[in-house]
C-alpha cells in the first residue's frame, strides 16, 4: 500500500490497545477512522513475527494506514523495557507500518529510529507528552524547536490541562505555528481533553485521537463519538 497519509488535512486516528488488535481494527474501519495507531507497548505478545503478521493482516483487512509506536514507560507506556529492546521492536515493525511515532525524550534511540524509518520511506511523528502540566510558551517553543531539528513530518504535543487557560495557551501556540507552515498537532489530557480534541482543528491541529475498545488516556473520546461530534459541530461531513 502506498504511503497516502496527508498530515495537511484532518485525520481521525483510532488508537488500538490491548490483546485484540484484529477485532478492534475492524471496528476502527467501521467507525470511519482515517488511520490506525497500534500501541505495541500494550500487547502481551511482543514476538517480532507475531507483530509483523498482525500489522500485515490489519492493513490487508482494513486498507487503512498504520502508525506504529511503542510508547516509553515515562511517557505513558504500559511496558517498562530497556531502550535497547524498544529499539529492536521499532526496527521490527517499521518496514510494515506507514508512520512511526517516537518520543522527543527518547535520547538513546530517537536518531536511530528516525534514520531507519527514513530509509524505509516512512513518515515520522515526534511526540511529547506531559501528564502533569501544560508548559509555558517558552517551554513549548523549546519543545517544538528541538523536534523541528530532527525534521519530522509532524510534531505531536499532548499536555495535562488544569485550567481553561492551559487549553487556550496550547491552542494559540498550535495556531501560531500551524500558520507558519509548521506541521504540529496539539491536544490536552484531563477534564478538558474532550474540548481540546474537538476544537483543536479550529486552531490548526490535524490529528484527532480516539479510542476503540477502552480509553488509555484520561479524557479520550471514542472514535465513534469523535466522528459524530465533529460532524455536529462543523455541520458537514467534509474534513477541515
Amino acid at each position: 500500500m502506498k504511503n497516502r497519509i496527508n498530515f495537511n488535512k484532518l485525520n481521525i486516528i483510532a488508537v488500538i490497545a490491548g490483546n485484540k488488535p484484529l477485532l478492534l481494527s475492524g471496528q476502527a474501519k467501521k467507525n470511519k477512522a482515517d488511520i490506525i495507531e497500534l500501541r505495541i507497548d500494550t500487547f502481551k505478545n511482543l514476538n517480532p513475527d507475531f507483530l509483523c503478521k498482525t500489522i500485515i493482516t490489519i492493513k490487508r483487512d482494513t486498507q487503512l494506514p498504520i502508525i506504529g509506536t511503542f510508547r516509553s514507560f515515562i511517557e505513558g507506556g504500559k511496558c517498562p523495557i530497556s531502550e535497547e529492546k524498544r529499539l529492536e521492536i521499532f526496527k521490527s515493525i517499521i518496514p510494515y507500518v506507514d508512520v512511526v511515532d517516537i518520543e522527543l525524550s527518547a535520547d538513546k534511540i530517537i536518531d536511530e529510529v528516525i534514520e531507519f524509518a527514513r530509509k524505509q520511506h516512512k513518515k515520522i511523528i515526534i511526540s511529547y507528552h506531559n501528564f502533569k502540566k501544560t508548559p509555558n510558551e517558552r517551554e513549548l517553543n523549546k519543545i517544538l524547536s528541538l523536534s523541528i531539528k530532527k525534521s519530522p513530518d509532524i510534531t505531536k504535543i499532548a499536555t495535562f490541562a488544569s485550567t481553561l487557560d492551559d487549553v487556550l495557551r496550547l491552542f494559540l501556540f498550535n495556531h501560531k505555528f500551524s500558520h507558519e507552515n509548521r506541521l504540529i498537532t496539539s491536544m490536552c489530557m484531563g477534564k478538558f481533553a474532550a474540548v481540546s480534541r474537538l476544537l483543536g482543528p479550529v486552531f490548526g491541529s490535524k490529528l484527532i485521537y480516539g479510542y476503540i475498545g477502552t480509553a488509555i488516556v484520561s479524557g479520550q473520546l471514542s472514535v465513534k463519538s469523535v466522528f459524530s461530534l465533529l460532524n455536529t459541530i462543523y455541520r458537514s461531513n467534509s474534513r477541515i
